[in-house]
């Protein structure tokens, strides 16, 4: 028995919040989710969330429910799971925080890259803005699509935080047969590699389409994950030199460049075929790699990094004009 027991609470009805809260139940901890949707609510308790999952039921439905009432939910809970989009975490930690008051929670953070507004990274954003209502911090990170994690296809991430007690805690709650969770505390280098794989995975959606085959893309994709480690250590010398090979960096960048389930592959490879202009305009979802490659172009600019020429191409292409087709030409390589 842990010194005091966890009692779990998900911020959002959405996908990947379902499916870690799946993955808590079937290990029989008790979680509650906090929503906005009545249909999700009354969904989930009865044993379903068939937005995301159709009907498949929770692994153990008696263990969890769903409600609108906020109080009610952080009354009910002492760790919460935030899961609700990027856009959305401003105003919902805003009313989380009026109403704990000076209560003090836990808190898991799903939100990956950079807060929309501030361009901070989210546990930045978050420790600097709510940090009073919080006892201890860390983030999930790591490959992991919720319908896979939901269906108990086998799964490994980390848990990234400053405090590895807690870190440890926080995996010991939610490892099973199917979902390991390594703890991990080097925050910074998560959250860059988080970050600029939405990045990278535009370029290599323009490459899956212009220069198609796997010998490219393990090739760029190779390329493409070294010229992050150069960001990383430009940004912090003194940085994890193993950082590469977590779950939460290259694990991460290999999921999100590899599939065309990825938003931000599937843009890249919209502007293969039709441009940038033409793209964006199609685009319905928000793209983060689109708005990251902004906040990039002044990194690589203020910390004077030469040796990005992938990367330096991909926001080139986004913002400077630069035609598509020229993506690798630092390689002399010509589209089939």
């Amino acid at each position: 028995m842990k010194e005091k027991e966890i009692k779990f609470g998900v911020l959002g009805t959405g996908a990947f919040g379902s499916a870690l809260a799946n993955i808590l139940i079937e290990n029989n901890h008790k979680v509650i989710m906090y929503g906005i949707s009545e249909e999700e609510i009354l969904d989930i308790n009865r044993g379903y969330n068939s937005k995301y999952f159709g009907t498949t039921k929770f692994s153990n439905p008696d263990l969890i429910s769903a409600t609108n009432n906020l109080d009610y939910f952080l009354d009910s809970i002492n760790t919460a799971i935030l899961a609700v989009p990027s856009v959305a975490v401003e105003k919902l930690m805003s009313q989380v925080s009026s109403k704990l008051g000076e209560r003090k929670i836990n808190l898991l953070n799903l939100s990956k890259g950079l807060e929309p507004k501030t361009k901070q990274f989210f546990s930045q954003y978050i420790n600097e803005n709510y940090g009073k209502n919080i006892s201890n911090f860390a983030s999930l990170m790591g490959p992991s699509f919720a319908i896979e994690v939901f269906q108990g296809k086998l799964t490994m991430v980390n848990v990234v935080g400053a405090n590895l007690k807690f870190n440890e805690e926080i995996a010991s709650y939610f490892n099973n047969e199917h979902f390991y969770v390594k703890p991990f505390n080097e925050i910074r280098g998560a959250e860059l590699f988080s970050a600029l794989k939405n990045v990278l995975a535009i370029g290599l959606g323009i490459t899956s389409v212009l220069y198609p085959g796997q010998n490219s893309h393990a090739g760029l994709l190779t390329m493409g994950t070294g010229e992050i480690f150069n960001v990383y250590k430009a940004m912090y010398p003194k940085g994890e030199n193993t950082i590469g090979y977590n779950f939460s960096s290259f694990g991460d960048i290999f999921l999100t460049c590899s599939s065309p389930t990825s938003r931000n592959f599937s843009f890249g490879a919209k502007i293969a075929s039709d441009g940038v202009k033409k793209a964006l305009n199609e685009q319905q979802l928000t793209i983060e790699g689109y708005d990251t490659a902004k906040t990039l172009s002044k990194i690589i600019k203020d910390y004077n990094i030469k040796n990005t020429p992938f990367l330096s191409n991909i926001i080139s292409i986004l913002f400077e004009g630069k035609p598509q087709y020229e993506i690798i030409d630092f390689l002399k390589a010509k589209p089939l």
